[in-house]
């Protein structure tokens, strides 16, 4: 079924895909000017998504609460008259971004808003400068400029609040890096907790995205469960023999990967070093250790740390590696360190 929409009966949406007859359709423009039949995701449906996967993926670091805020209110500037216009007649492209970050920052001030602020506006364009108070135009490209700037349409984003009803944060538990802002490393900490939880709705906003327009599919695959992968691990060991060597360099490897597979399992969290020259078997006898130690202790991940000047050798036998488990693997520049890459997967 197939509705005439009027401006007066449009549902507020956040996304269009294009009609299948199974379910609601509503009438829309498209580039050409030309009407087209779309099945419609209102933002009230596609801000609660986000908010709910956000809290998820942030509960890990303690921060499910303010997280769940962001992915809430991330996309309120939907609501706009000129959003709407773009979405349902093909109009202008607009700033939805700006009316979130300004938003929540009245709700939350310092310093929670802020740090939700910089996340809302950059979930886009990518996270910018926090800028100085006297910037407050377009020209400069800092998250002072977005809080000051004078969005059009008379503030009509804010019928959002007839679907979404923000509530002032309030912390349990003080922030670990908001209490140790004037130690050496507390802006560091802070930036870190910012990119943590700007990863959080980015990924949450996409991933919701994602599933509607691709009719309730995800195609992304992050992989099996630790405990999956050591199973498999071990398979692959045993197919390899590399536990039975008995003579030589081989009972030497043999040895270091059965101390490794035990020490996983048996030791508290700590600190620990490998020390195994070339052709030792470091890279299965590290492995090892990283994923029963990880199982025993319930982590979800690991990350290898590497130096830069073995990592283009390294990581790629890894990666062979890992494909042989099924697992996936990314790569990240650490950037404050000089010489290093930091290698992590997700098994």
């Amino acid at each position: 079924m197939r509705e005439k929409t009027e401006n007066s009966i449009r549902p507020f949406i956040a996304h269009t895909r294009k009609a299948t007859g199974k379910e609601k359709a509503y009438i829309a423009l498209d580039e050409s000017g030309a009407e087209v039949s779309i099945e419609i995701q209102t933002i009230k449906e596609h801000l609660e998504n986000t908010a709910t996967l956000a809290t998820g993926f942030a509960s890990k670091f303690a921060a499910g609460q303010i997280a769940g805020q962001i992915g809430l209110m991330h996309d309120i500037g939907k609501y706009s008259e000129a959003f709407q216009k773009r979405i349902w007649e093909n109009g202008r492209k607009c700033d939805h971004t700006s009316a979130g970050a300004q938003e929540i920052m009245g709700v939350n001030g310092d310093p929670f808003g802020r740090i939700a602020a910089y996340c809302i506006a950059g979930h886009h364009a990518g996270l910018m400068n926090g800028g100085a108070e006297s910037d407050s135009n377009d020209i400069v490209r800092s998250l002072e400029a977005r809080l000051k700037k004078k969005l059009e349409g008379n503030l009509d984003y804010q019928k959002y609040m007839e679907d979404i009803q923000p509530v002032k944060l309030s912390a349990a538990k003080p922030v670990k890096c908001l209490t140790i802002l004037k130690t050496q490393n507390g802006f560091f900490s802070m930036a870190f907790w910012i990119r943590m939880l700007f990863s959080c709705l980015v990924d949450a906003d996409f991933l919701d995205t994602e599933k509607f327009v691709n009719y309730g599919k995800n195609y992304r695959n992050t992989g099996e469960p630790l405990h999956i992968l050591r199973e498999k691990l071990d398979k692959y060991i045993q197919e390899k023999k590399w536990l039975d060597g008995s003579q030589g360099i081989n009972a030497l490897r043999s040895g270091i990967l059965k101390n490794c597979i035990e020490k996983g399992k048996k030791t508290d969290k700590n600190l620990f070093s490998l020390t195994v020259p070339t052709g030792g078997g470091k890279t299965v006898a590290s492995l090892a250790f990283a994923l029963n130690h990880a199982v025993s202790k319930g982590k979800d991940r690991i990350i290898y740390v590497i130096p830069y000047c073995h990592a283009a050798n390294y990581s790629s036998y890894l990666l062979q590696f890992c494909r042989k488990l099924n697992s996936y693997i990314y790569f990240y520049i650490y950037y404050s360190v000089p010489c290093m890459t930091a290698c992590f997967f997700r098994c």
